[in-house]
């Protein structure tokens, strides 16, 4: 499921889209990344980004295999990249 998702924020929308609006998912996923409730919104809303160690323990929270954990981890360094080049870099991996 998360190897159909080029970015790291479709994914966790999908997600948390799928847990359904009344089921607590942001507040659990705040809480365990390690972020406000308020900063998650501001991810969403393509105004900031998870950090590396925000990322990882986002892969903690949704239970990621390695490979799943490796792809996210990729996705978060592709979105956070500030050159095309850097970001085709990641494209690739």
């Amino acid at each position: 499921m998360i190897f159909d998702f080029k970015n790291y924020r479709s994914y966790l929308e999908h997600v948390f889209t799928r847990a359904g609006v009344r089921s607590g998912i942001k507040s659990k996923f705040s809480k365990t990344a390690g972020i406000k409730n308020s900063f998650l919104s501001l991810v969403l809303a393509d105004k900031a980004h998870l950090s590396m160690e925000q990322a990882e323990r986002a892969n903690l929270f949704f239970n990621h295999n390695e490979e799943e954990s490796h792809y996210f981890l990729l996705m978060v360094q592709k979105a956070r990249a500030g050159t095309h080049t850097l970001k085709t870099y990641f494209d690739r991996q």
